[in-house]
């Protein structure tokens, strides 16, 4: 009987030291992110933050209505993302432009691309779409079911490829 109150008590103990343990590793783990969420948000308060374009603004560098005999229709417009489609006898394509002056970890996606848009890095992303990066800030791309590589990237030199890199709007 004796020996059945020892092992209560010692699992009893067990319990409290895995409990305080659990916690405070649980608090640790959320402090770096909670950091980085502070700072993050001092910056916004501060305007220190880079903005992305507003939407709009990225509509001209599009291929014009009828390039090819597509037909333009968009889409999508919000800060830093407009979205087209373009379509031709059943065939359809969807094209974008993305700001990601807020986005490195996607621009850096592009540093191993061994294929170019002019002097713009351009890489496939999967078998339905093609994109690059032109002038270290703006993703264009290409998305078709109906279309290959080649006829995806000869679409892609349809924007206003000149127009983008010399695009440069405040950022702040």
């Amino acid at each position: 009987m004796m020996l059945g109150w020892r092992w209560l008590g010692a699992l009893c103990i067990a319990g409290m030291l895995s409990g305080a343990t659990g916690c405070k590793n649980k608090n640790e783990r959320w402090e770096g992110a909670q950091e980085a969420a502070e700072q993050r948000a001092e910056e916004k308060a501060k305007g220190d933050a880079p903005k992305a374009v507003e939407g709009g603004k990225l509509n001209a560098f599009f291929p014009a209505d009828g390039v090819e005999g597509l037909k333009r229709t968009f889409e999508q417009e919000k800060d830093g993302f407009v979205q087209a489609k373009y379509a031709k006898e059943g065939a359809e394509a969807t094209l974008s432009i993305s700001d990601l002056v807020q986005n490195e970890d996607a621009r850096k996606k592009f540093a191993g691309a061994t294929e170019k848009l002019g002097s713009d890095p351009l890489t496939t992303v999967g078998k339905n779409q093609t994109t690059a990066l032109v002038a270290d800030r703006w993703q264009i791309k290409v998305s078709s079911q109906a279309m290959d590589h080649a006829a995806r990237k000869a679409l892609l030199e349809k924007f206003d490829l000149g127009g983008l890199r010399s695009f440069n709007p405040p950022t702040k």
